[in-house]
């Protein structure tokens, strides 16, 4: 809902390791009609015209990749990151949000070899979804501004 109001064009569910939640391709099937109803009040709300694509890829290495491509990382918190400056509205933007686990190591090593950059999110360690409402704000304020 949060992600669809901030503009965000497509959302993908892929689980980690440390997944509270772990979601299946035929569990997330059966959700997708409340995914997309959820999408789909939400863009009506917000006046947008387009709904978010709600996918499912089942592993990190299959992610498809943006022109800039961000890993909000619980061990980067509280370092300056300089990744957020590549963001520009020139270039298409992926940003991914663990679960509240965190990231294991290797997946930020996986990550990383395709091309993402780790980002702090401030001194805290958020939430997921407080992570996803923050990271999207601070990117549609380096877009807008």
């Amino acid at each position: 809902q949060k992600a669809t109001e901030l503009g965000v064009k497509r959302i993908i569910f892929v689980p980690t390791k440390r997944s509270i939640v772990k979601l299946e391709k035929d569990d997330f099937d059966k959700k997708m009609v409340r995914y997309n109803k959820i999408a789909k009040e939400a863009a009506e709300q917000c006046h947008r015209l387009a709904i978010p694509d709600i996918l499912f890829y089942k592993s990190i290495d299959k992610l498809p990749l943006s022109e800039v491509n961000l890993v909000a990382y619980e061990e980067e918190a509280g370092k300056t990151s300089s990744s957020f400056n590549k963001v520009n509205i020139e270039k298409s933007i992926s940003i991914f949000i663990g679960p509240e686990g965190g990231f294991d190591k290797e997946e930020i090593e996986l990550l990383k070899d395709r091309g993402f950059d780790t980002i702090s999110l401030g001194k805290r360690i958020l939430r997921c979804e407080t992570a996803a409402v923050y990271a999207l704000s601070v990117i549609s304020y380096l877009l807008e501004k």
